[in-house]
């Protein structure tokens, strides 16, 4: 790394530092933009755009840059799982299924990216399909973790949320929503609880939120 590289991947990571994210992602966006041989910058930017700044159009641009500089199929599986989320963020369901797409082809069995398409199933109105995919991450990442000290509880958690808003706000299945939503219950998920509950007053399904407050005891 040349010392004009290095300083400014220096004043980036200042910025982050700092708290400056935007100032930091543009930095990391530019120093993608000039590598030749490493997606780690464009990824940073990235990263940074989407899960801290919110703006998707900026987070596909620089995963894009990322992914003409990645090799690997497993990392080029995560930069088009995070580039289907980014599409997602900018309305772009279309594009989002095209980037989950190109994910599962680089790596089948990425947890992630059947999560995130049981997500764009349930905004489309394919319930059904939604809950198979939702169970299919859930499979997925069970037997993927068997080596790493199991199952990630926040995982557990986003898709046990998302199966209980299946049955609950769009087949209204009371009975299977609520057995569902025990599980949350029973990792002390309160928080969700109460955000399940609340999208369910919102919808005027009071009996069904009403059921699930109960849970909260």
């Amino acid at each position: 790394m040349n010392e004009d590289l290095e300083r400014a991947l220096e004043a980036a990571i200042d910025l982050q530092a700092r708290g400056d994210l935007a100032g930091a992602a543009n930095a990391f966006e530019r120093l993608g933009e000039n590598a030749t041989d490493d997606h780690r910058f464009s990824e940073e930017a990235g990263n940074l755009f989407l899960y801290q700044l919110g703006d998707g159009a900026s987070a596909i641009r620089a995963y894009r840059r990322a992914l003409e500089l990645a090799h690997d199929a497993s990392l080029k599986a995560e930069l088009w799982h995070r580039i289907g989320i980014a599409y997602t963020k900018v309305n772009d369901d279309v594009q989002a299924s095209v980037a989950f797409g190109e994910a599962h082809k680089h790596d089948p069995i990425h947890a992630g990216t059947f999560l995130e398409v049981g997500r764009l199933c349930m905004r489309t109105g394919r319930f059904q399909d939604a809950l198979e995919y939702l169970d299919t991450a859930w499979a997925q990442h069970v037997m993927q973790s068997a080596l790493s000290g199991g199952p990630v509880p926040q995982f557990r958690a986003l898709v046990t949320m998302d199966t209980a808003r299946v049955y609950l706000k769009h087949l209204g299945d009371l009975e299977a929503g609520l057995a569902v939503a025990r599980s949350l219950r029973e990792m002390g998920d309160r928080g969700r609880l109460e955000t399940l509950a609340r999208e369910l007053e919102q919808l005027g399904r009071t009996d069904a939120a009403a059921r699930v407050k109960a849970l909260l005891g």
